[in-house]
C-alpha cells in the first residue's frame, strides 16, 4: 500500500499474456547485443562513431526493436 505522499509517476498497467511473450522472446535477442555493444562502447573496445551507432542501431533493428516498440504503443497510449 502507497503512503498518502507516494505518487505512481505513471499508471499502473499489465500486459496481454501474449504480448508479454512476444516481448520477452524480443528482449532475449536485443539485450544481449545492447549490453554487449554498451559495455564495447564505454571500454573502448569498439568507437563510438557514426559509423558503429548506425552499425548498432541497425543491430538492434534486425533483432526486432520496431516490433517491439510497436507492442510496447499499444500500453502506454
Amino acid at each position: 500500500q502507497l503512503k498518502d505522499y507516494a505518487v505512481m509517476p505513471f499508471p499502473q498497467g499489465y500486459l496481454a499474456k501474449e504480448d508479454a511473450e512476444k516481448i520477452a522472446k524480443l528482449q532475449a535477442k536485443i539485450a544481449p547485443y545492447a549490453e554487449q555493444m554498451m559495455a564495447e562502447f564505454i571500454t573502448g573496445d569498439a568507437p563510438l562513431d557514426d559509423e558503429t551507432w548506425n552499425d548498432f542501431c541497425e543491430g538492434v533493428e534486425r533483432r526486432g526493436m520496431a516490433d517491439m516498440l510497436a507492442l510496447w504503443q499499444k500500453y502506454v497510449r
